[in-house]
């Protein structure tokens, strides 16, 4: 099982992340942990509403096979610049349990 939490990404708008960003922390992940642990992703809540956005979209990479990515990626991406705190757990994701639908 793991955690990971997300508390405030450098993108525009404010605290978003890029799709960059979350799309390297789904990679991340899935090296991480085996396809049938349990990993809890949190978005910190945010008065914009950031959170619901990056969540649905890191749930859509996560689910995705790491050669596809949907959608196009974000021209204002930077260099890696937001950094969650990663709390312990010890096997992957059951990410299915965050994707929509």
């Amino acid at each position: 099982m793991g955690y990971l939490r997300f508390h405030e990404g450098t993108a525009d708008p404010w605290p978003s992340y890029t799709e960059r960003d979350l799309r390297r922390w789904a990679g991340r992940v899935r090296q991480t942990w085996p396809p049938d642990a349990d990993v809890y992703v949190s978005f910190n809540n945010d008065p914009g509403g950031a959170a619901v956005v990056n969540s649905a979209t890191f749930a859509a990479l996560a689910a995705t096979p790491a050669s596809r990515s949907p959608g196009r990626p974000d021209r204002r991406d930077t260099a890696d610049q937001s950094h969650p705190d990663v709390v312990t757990g010890t096997h992957r994701a059951a990410l299915k349990r965050l994707s929509p639908g």
